[in-house]
């Protein structure tokens, strides 16, 4: 619990100060990368707690995976180094998924995450369900696609608490359990 506080605090003043410099999407957009490559690669999760690893090295590691897309990014090393220079390194990716969140609150923002089972999703088609989740929702959307083999076809689409699952996996999951009765 002292962990979430902490990590609470930290995003809110980075967001605040983010806020006032008016650079709170490009620490947005460093935060999403952080939480994705956290998400991706468990290892390292590992690396950023590892006390044998000095601070200076996880500060570069991190800095080249989140500043690689954008030279203009000192604030976000700034955070960075202050973060694991005040020994929260274990925070760092609670941090950045709070920061997240109270960034989409503040811009009415809603994620939609679709789980498919192939590679990649045709442009028109998320171009087509951005239009239609914003005009329902009077909000900005943002699509986190996720691949997940074992659906075998369809989608799975979630917003917030709602979901509707279309994917091959549960239709034959319904036809199994009707030939079952």
């Amino acid at each position: 619990m002292k962990l979430e506080k902490i990590s609470t605090q930290y995003a809110k003043i980075i967001y605040d100060y983010a806020f006032k410099q008016g650079n709170e999407t490009l620490i947005y957009k460093g935060m999403q990368s952080l939480v994705k490559n956290f998400s991706m690669f468990p290892i390292l999760k590992k690396i950023i707690n590892n006390p044998i690893i000095s601070d200076e090295k996880k500060i570069k590691l991190l800095i080249a995976i989140v500043c690689h897309t954008n030279d203009n990014n000192k604030i976000l090393e700034q955070i960075i180094k202050i973060i694991i220079k005040n020994s929260k390194s274990n925070c760092i990716n609670r941090i950045a998924q709070i920061y997240e969140k109270i960034y989409q609150e503040s811009n009415a923002i809603i994620i939609v995450k679709l789980t498919i089972a192939s590679f990649g999703i045709d442009y028109k088609l998320k171009k087509a369900l951005v239009k239609f989740f914003s005009k329902k929702t009077n909000a900005q959307i943002e699509i986190h696609t996720e691949i997940n083999l074992n659906i075998i076809g369809g989608f799975i689409l979630e917003i917030g608490d709602q979901l509707l699952d279309a994917s091959v996996k549960k239709q034959l999951n319904q036809l199994k359990c009707k030939m079952q009765i």
